[in-house]
């Protein structure tokens, strides 16, 4: 607050106020030749008395005093030996330390000089000189910004010219802008039913503060008449392409936490976010907040009691690490709980209820999927990534590997080939069960490959089983071999009947135990044993 003194300031040239109290005082001198020598005797008395008025009527924290000149050693001591017990702090102000304080506020120079600047351009027409030079429009456009900055100290326009059409954003410079230079736009707008959904989320933003920007085309707009200072004044006769209602959401990042909490006051779950926007409008609070880099929750708080307030989540889990995936996840399934939730905004409570959405549970194929591949990668030491899209072939080995890994038998996949290479020491007895009548099949390999996302991983030594397999061929294949032609011949074996090939690791079944049961996969959408097209994907 500047004091206009002639009425008597009460000690009071500029005050700045702090929780509705004077916290500093800067006391402005025109001493041009300082307060020394033979100026001291009738300046220093002022100074004096300015000070204990300041200090008697409102007990500032800081007192500054300030003067065209800079001041001397002795000057400086003067004022440092003005309050009682060091209380208030005080300094002293000349030209020097005033260029210093005003060249980190670039806006308040270019503010101060901004009529003159404008009256020798309109002098000498600079704006109208030829553009020669490589680098001339480029400087020339730097040039015309700056000065369009200069207008005001606590706004900026920001602007652009594409094929004729100047598109001017408005910009504080000021947080307090709106108060410190007051400007109101009038704008009489009208929604038609192609434009019914922009005027909701305009109706929305005005309430609960805008958080991305808006824009209005010229065909809702009826008329628009800007009132305020005179670099910006518009009565409304300047033609209007569109209108943007930018954002003027805060960027700062806040913790938010999500805590669950049942009847017995108890919290069952919680989850820590960050708040990435927030905004206010004249009907409440709204913010936008990040968990686990997947999970994106839109809210808009009303101030009046009994409002609902609304809230939105939404979910992208393509390509996030499966630990983030199953932690959203959770958080899904806690929003469609009956416990009560609780906003905490920096640990500070923002409201409470009972979240009424309807009923939907998120895709169970890939529930299951991030529920696989975070077993997956706990057991082998790994992380993996929620994949964009998956080949129905990769889907089974990855429920295969877990089946496995937890000690279950189960099927191997249709279309696997199995061979059997013969010694040459086979009886006809052999021969003829292996190629008419079939066999039993049982036969260890010395690593389960499992292969994901680009990695092979060893799960062990394992056991394939079926129960009736037949050599390729039959009696043909058993005519055309003769003893002295079977070493080294390969054979194809075919499993009979519905059942495929299962599979098990050794190390989990010791040798007294009988073969066990195959598990079946139950991965969603896909069925059991068919031979279905591998590159067909899961979105």
């Amino acid at each position: 607050m500047v004091i206009d003194g002639r009425g008597g300031d009460g000690g009071l040239d500029v005050a700045v106020y702090f929780d509705g109290k004077v916290d500093q005082v800067f006391q402005l001198k025109y001493f041009p030749e300082g307060f020394s020598g033979p100026w001291g005797k009738s300046r220093k008395p002022q100074i004096k008395k300015s000070f204990d008025a300041a200090v008697k009527n409102h007990s500032p924290r800081e007192w500054t005093l300030v003067m065209p000149k800079n001041p001397t050693v002795g000057e400086h001591k003067y004022v440092s030996t003005l309050p009682a017990n060091n209380r208030p702090r005080v300094e002293i102000w000349g030209r020097a330390r005033m260029d210093d304080e005003l060249a980190r506020h670039p806006d308040l120079e270019g503010a101060a000089l901004y009529n003159p600047l404008v009256d020798t351009l309109k002098q000498f027409h600079g704006e109208k000189a030829a553009l020669s030079g490589p680098r001339d429009l480029a400087q020339r456009a730097a040039a015309l910004n700056q000065l369009a900055q200069n207008r005001s100290a606590y706004w900026s326009v920001d602007h652009q010219v594409v094929d004729g059409h100047v598109t001017q954003v408005l910009r504080a410079k000021h947080p307090n802008a709106s108060e410190l230079e007051p400007i109101s736009v009038q704008a009489n707008l009208m929604f038609g039913a192609d434009h019914s959904a922009l005027g909701k989320q305009l109706q929305r933003g005005l309430e609960f503060g805008v958080r991305s920007d808006i824009t209005l085309p010229r065909e809702v707009i009826e008329s628009l008449v800007v009132e305020g200072p005179e670099w910006i004044r518009d009565d409304g006769s300047s033609p209007i392409e569109k209108v943007v209602v930018q954002s003027l959401a805060s960027e700062q990042s806040l913790p938010l936490a999500l805590l669950f909490v049942d009847d017995a006051g108890f919290t069952v779950a919680r989850h820590e976010g960050m708040v990435t926007a927030k905004a206010k409008g004249h009907g409440g609070f709204s913010f936008t907040a990040g968990f686990y880099g997947i999970a994106t929750l839109d809210a808009e708080l009303p101030v009046t009691q009994g409002r609902q307030a609304q809230l939105n989540m939404k979910f992208n889990l393509a390509g996030k690490p499966v630990g983030d995936a199953v932690r959203a996840l959770d958080l899904w399934e806690d929003f469609y709980s009956e416990n009560t939730l609780h906003l905490l905004l920096e640990g500070h409570e923002l409201g409470r209820g009972r979240t009424s959405f309807q009923r939907r549970r998120a895709n169970p194929a890939l529930v299951e999927l991030v529920g696989d591949l975070a077993f997956l990668q706990q057991k082998l030491n790994s992380t993996f990534a929620v994949p964009t899209e998956i080949s129905q072939e990769e889907r089974i080995q990855i429920r295969i590997g877990r089946l496995l890994l937890e000690g279950h038998s189960t099927w191997m996949p249709v279309g696997n080939v199995l061979t059997a290479t013969l010694s040459g020491g086979e009886t006809p007895d052999d021969l003829e069960r292996l190629l008419i009548k079939g066999v039993a099949f049982l036969h260890e390999v010395p690593t389960m490959t499992l292969e994901i996302q680009g990695s092979k991983f060893n799960l062990g030594a394992a056991l394939l089983h079926h129960p009736h397999v037949l050599g390729t061929g039959g009696r043909d294949l058993l005519k055309a071999l003769s003893p002295g032609d079977l070493a080294g011949k390969q054979i194809t074996l075919a499993p009979q009947g519905s059942q495929a090939i299962s599979v098990f690791l050794i190390k989990d079944v010791p040798d007294e135990e009988e073969i066990p049961e195959p598990v079946a996969w139950n991965i969603p959408d896909i069925p059991e044993y068919t031979e279905q097209v591998a590159q067909q994907t899961l979105r």
